[in-house]
């Protein structure tokens, strides 16, 4: 089976170019990952179901590390599940810290962003074979790594 890689380039679609393809299942499942954890509930219309609750945390003062990481990552697992039917046997880890970013000026000016990462691990559903991917972004306000 072929899976298109995203962001899907609507131009081209109009143009009738043909779209880049991803390499493999893995590639497609992680990208689609990428979309939910990106999104917020209820930003498409189409199924308030999916999106993530990490944008709930965004401007907060994350102290309660612990009780934020398992929030999310029980949260973000619920969604995998439901939205991800290729995979089973999910586990989802998701992790926040504070990391000090650079602009890329001459004269760097640096600021402090909080960073999640997020960890999911599981089986293809058709194969069984082992799925793994590490997601990345820095929220407050949200970019990607």
């Amino acid at each position: 089976m072929e899976y298109y890689k995203l962001p899907l380039k609507f131009g081209d679609i109009m143009k009738k170019k043909e779209l880049p393809m991803c390499k493999d299942i893995g590639e497609s499942i992680s990208q689609n990952i990428h979309l939910m954890i990106t999104s917020k509930f209820g930003e498409y219309r189409f199924d308030p179901t999916f999106g993530s609750n990490i944008w709930d945390s965004d401007f907060e003062n994350i102290f309660a590390n612990d009780d934020w990481s398992d929030r999310v990552s029980n949260s973000l697992k619920e969604i995998i599940v439901l939205h991800e039917p290729r995979l089973k046997n999910i586990e989802v880890t998701a992790e926040i810290n504070q990391e000090e970013i650079a602009d890329n000026s001459a004269n760097p000016q640096y600021r402090i962003k909080q960073k999640v990462v997020v960890r999911i691990e599981g089986t293809l559903t058709n194969t069984n074979e082992r799925f793994s991917t590490t997601q990345k972004l820095y929220i407050s306000p949200l970019s990607f790594d």
